[in-house]
């Protein structure tokens, strides 16, 4: 799945990672956690590579709604001044 030199760096390699929860953006709105998602992780820069097939679950995970919802809250940063 992984095992590929880095195409950020050129110096890395890409290895994989188990990632005991990893969040994942879907299309430009849509974020998903997937738990012990197998990453591609450069071993230099420390790049994220995600297999087409962690992508698709992540997606399926997305539009079915299925797993556990979790409300985030969101705030705009403010500068202290």
């Amino acid at each position: 799945m992984y095992n590929h030199p880095c195409e950020y760096c050129s110096g890395g390699r890409v290895e994989c990672v188990v990632m005991p929860r990893e969040l994942i953006r879907v299309g430009k709105t849509g974020f998903v956690a997937l738990e012990q998602a197998p990453i591609g992780v450069c071993t230099r820069c420390k790049a994220k590579y995600y297999h087409a097939s962690v992508i698709r679950q992540a997606e399926s995970l997305l539009h079915r709604r299925r797993g556990r919802v979790v409300k985030v809250p969101v705030g705009r940063f403010v500068e202290a001044g």
